[in-house]
């Protein structure tokens, strides 16, 4: 298996999230156009993301989310071609479904995260403790 498809898998992750608050929040109908804009035909992702359109998200995620995930330089590794920044784009989207948990869970999953991953360190510095002995 190539490298890009579980990254793909993450993008495509968070970008449905992001279409499933706008429609459950009513950023968009049905047929998902913007409500808050009904000139435009149909939403685009990177529509989602613009606070003009209403979904509630912080600033610093919201601009993390546009400037980062959803920017227009990276619009082809987002699409599955393999790009030179594809990687980039892969760390970027993993980050980016961190935020999104972290913004609408109950739980802090960094937090989850970083326990999870200091025990694991704990568990290991043990086991070569006691090798080494």
């Amino acid at each position: 298996m190539h490298w890009t498809e579980p990254s793909d898998r993450l993008l495509l992750g968070l970008d449905g999230a992001l279409w499933q608050a706008a429609l459950h929040t009513g950023v968009i109908d049905d047929n998902d156009h913007l409500l808050h804009d009904p000139r435009r035909k149909r939403a685009r992702s990177k529509d989602l993301v613009e606070a003009r359109f209403g979904l509630s998200i912080s600033g610093t995620y919201r601009r993390f989310l546009r400037d980062g995930v959803f920017d227009p330089k990276g619009q082809r590794a987002r699409h599955g071609r393999d790009e030179p920044e594809h990687r980039a784009y892969a760390l970027l989207a993993g980050v980016g479904v961190l935020g999104w948990l972290a913004h609408y869970s109950d739980r802090a999953p960094l937090e989850a995260l970083a326990t999870a991953l200091n025990a694991l360190v704990e568990r290991q510095v043990e086991e070569s403790r006691s090798t080494a002995d």
